[in-house]
C-alpha cells in the first residue's frame, strides 16, 4: 500500500465510523498521562505525539498544564476529530498532517510518544528511519517513549535501545566490544506491560510493551544495522575478476 492510498484509508476509516468505537479508545489514557506526568514534570516541555490522531492524550495534557502540544498524524480526518472535539482549546495545539516518514521537524522536542505509529512500520528501511529521525529530533534529556503490540516490534525497539544506550553486551576476548557511538539513551522503563486495570478495558492490549529512554548529550547517529536485528544493505558495487 503506497502513502496515499494509505492516507485515503485511514481518512475512510475515521470518517465513518465513532471515535469511541475503535479498540484503541481511551476516555481517560491514564497510562501514558502518569508515564509523561512522573518522567516529564516540566509542563513547558515540547511534546510530540506521533500518530497520535484523535487520541484523547492531548484534552488530559492540556488539562493537567502542558502548554507546548504537537499533535502528529497521517490522517486528516482523525486531526479534525480532536480539533473538533477541543474547540478553542485546540488552537494551542500544532496539528501536523503527515507520514512521519516524510516528516523533517524545525525543532527539537523534550517528548516524544508513539502508542500508534511505529507498530504500522513493518519494512527494516521505514524502521531505520523512524529511529534516525527521533534520535536527531529529541532535545539533551528529552524523553522517549514507545509502545509496541507483538514481539517483533518490540524485539526492533529493545535492540534499538540497547545499540543506543551502551555498548550492547559483554563481549569476550574473541570477540570485544566495538563501542561505535556514544550512548544516546539511558534507559528509563525496560518493557512494561499493561497493569490489570488497563487489560480489563482493553484484553488486546496484553502484548503491548512500553519502553522508555531519555536522551542524552550524545550526538545524533546511526545504529549498526546489525545490532537492530536488520539485514545489511546491498550495494550497488559489482565485484569482478582481478587480472
Amino acid at each position: 500500500m503506497n502513502d496515499t492510498s494509505l492516507k485515503d484509508h485511514w481518512n475512510h476509516a475515521w470518517e465513518k465510523q465513532d471515535d469511541t468505537a475503535v479498540s484503541w479508545f481511551q476516555e481517560t489514557p491514564e497510562p501514558s498521562l502518569s508515564l509523561v506526568e512522573r518522567h516529564a514534570p516540566d509542563r513547558t516541555s515540547a511534546f510530540v505525539d506521533i500518530g497520535g490522531g484523535a487520541s484523547r492524550l492531548v484534552d488530559s495534557l492540556l488539562d493537567h498544564g502542558y502548554c507546548d502540544l504537537t499533535v502528529l498524524d497521517l490522517s486528516g480526518s482523525s486531526l479534525e476529530i480532536a480539533r473538533q472535539r477541543l474547540g478553542k482549546r485546540g488552537e494551542h495545539v500544532d496539528w501536523i498532517e503527515s507520514d512521519v516518514l516524510a516528516w523533517e521537524p524545525d525543532r527539537r522536542f523534550g517528548i516524544w510518544h508513539d502508542r500508534a505509529a511505529f507498530h504500522f512500520l513493518t519494512a527494516p528501511g521505514d524502521q531505520e528511519r523512524y529511529r534516525d529521525l527521533l534520535d536527531r529530533a529529541l532535545k539533551p534529556g528529552g524523553l522517549l517513549a514507545v509502545v509496541s503490540f507483538h514481539s517483533l516490534e518490540d524485539r526492533v525497539v529493545k535492540r534499538f535501545f540497547a545499540a543506543r544506550s551502551s555498548t550492547g553486551g559483554g563481549g569476550s576476548r574473541h570477540a570485544p566490544v566495538q563501542q561505535t557511538l556514544d550512548p544516546a539513551f539511558e534507559i528509563t522503563v525496560k518493557g512494561d506491560g499493561p497493569d490489570a486495570e488497563e487489560l480489563a478495558e482493553n484484553p488486546r492490549a496484553r502484548s503491548a510493551r512500553l519502553r522508555v529512554g531519555r536522551r542524552t548529550e550524545a550526538p545524533a547517529g546511526k545504529a549498526d544495522r546489525t545490532q537492530l536485528g536488520l539485514p545489511k544493505l546491498v550495494t550497488g558495487e559489482k565485484k569482478g575478476k582481478r587480472r
